[in-house]
């Protein structure tokens, strides 16, 4: 029996299903806690996937007919949803297509149209959009009269609180909601003005949907890379979606080369990280071992941890810079009437000399640990 069946069936059912013998999925099946494999399958979004590799090889009957059950439920509930998202984006394209509006359908929603086998398994919560950004108002207007109402779509970063978190780049410009709580979101900028050459190299759909662009497979694979592994930088719950994502891409006629050199840069290649996560996932269910998460979810959350603390360093220099503190000389030895407001003391306080020997230790802190100074 294997070491870890239940995480080698979830990398077979994202990445390598037809890369593994008939008779080791059926050993796979067979020998898997169920248990802890369905609660592992659903916080990674891959229910349904199970429930279609499982299908595809005739293996439904090697389970428990509870948990057959449950994978079949899950397929249904996600197909369902993603047809009746597919149907939404019909309607909403058409609409904007009839007032002269240029779409662009990124990430999931153009997965769904370039790949209905693939789109009804992959779990997606809302459509993205892009146009270009002198059509943004009219787009919204439009999404309202179809009875879509706008939702607060802007990071609190941006309300002006230094408080707040480290900034990235805005995900959306613009977010509605139907009754139904399905989410369109707006977007008219995307990270390094990549919006520009997305736009311009946009193509047909095809017949999903007919009034709709999409992107070639290169640019999908670099828009979903940059998504998962830096919007979501360090969040794993979403890593063996996106494996499956670029899978899906390089099979779509994806070219990593292209792809690497239209959205990676020396220091920050979201599409060669993707390739080396593949890899590793790849190699996970060819040598597969008694640890979850995997390699490739660990290093995942390892590189987030460190981009994230790099970043909140490199925003509160930012901000003690536009508030006047230009140095961090100034920062640690700031004016002595500030000192006298910050600590509440009294106008010529002989405190506020150990104070001064203590602020650079002080400043140092909530820096490394995210307070306010």
């Amino acid at each position: 029996m294997e070491r870890a069946p239940g995480p080698t069936l979830i990398l077979a059912a994202a990445v390598g299903g037809n890369a593994v013998a008939p008779a080791r999925l059926a050993g796979l099946a067979r020998h898997a806690e169920w248990t802890s494999l369905l609660g592992m399958a659903d916080s990674r979004l891959q229910l349904p996937a199970l429930h279609a590799l499982l299908a595809r090889h005739g293996l439904l009957g090697e389970v428990p007919g509870e948990v057959a059950a449950r994978l079949g439920q899950a397929a249904a509930a996600s197909a369902a949803r993603n047809q009746y998202l597919l149907a939404t984006l019909r309607r909403v394209t058409g609409a904007l297509h009839a007032e002269g509006v240029k779409v662009v359908l990124l990430k999931g929603a153009a997965i769904l149209v370039s790949d209905p086998d693939y789109g009804l398994v992959r779990y997606l919560d809302d459509l993205d959009l892009l146009v270009d950004g002198s059509q943004l108002d009219l787009a919204a207007t439009i999404l309202e009269r179809l009875e879509f109402r706008p939702v607060a779509s802007l990071p609190a970063y941006l309300d002006g609180n230094e408080r707040s978190p480290p900034p990235r780049e805005v995900h959306h410009e613009s977010a509605h909601v139907d009754r139904h709580g399905l989410v369109v979101e707006l977007h008219s900028r995307l990270p390094r003005s990549w919006e520009l050459d997305v736009l311009a190299r946009a193509i047909p759909a095809g017949r999903a949907a007919p009034q709709a662009m999409t992107s070639p497979p290169e640019d999908l694979l670099g828009i979903l890379a940059a998504h998962a592994l830096r919007h979501h930088q360090g969040d794993a719950r979403f890593l063996v979606r996106h494996l499956a994502d670029v899978a899906w891409a390089l099979t779509a006629g994806a070219n990593p080369a292209l792809a690497g050199a239209r959205f990676d840069q020396p220091h920050d290649a979201p599409v060669a990280e993707s390739l080396a996560l593949l890899s590793k996932a790849v190699r996970a269910i060819e040598r597969p071992s008694r640890f979850w998460p995997s390699a490739p979810e660990r290093a995942v959350r390892a590189r987030g941890a460190l981009a994230g603390w790099a970043a909140h360093v490199r925003y509160r220099l930012g901000t003690w810079q536009s508030n006047g503190a230009v140095s961090g000389l100034r920062m640690a030895f700031p004016s002595r009437a500030f000192m006298e407001h910050r600590y509440a003391l009294a106008r010529g306080s002989q405190l506020v000399w150990p104070l001064y020997l203590a602020r650079p230790f002080i400043a140092l802190g909530h820096l490394l640990w995210r307070r306010g100074t």
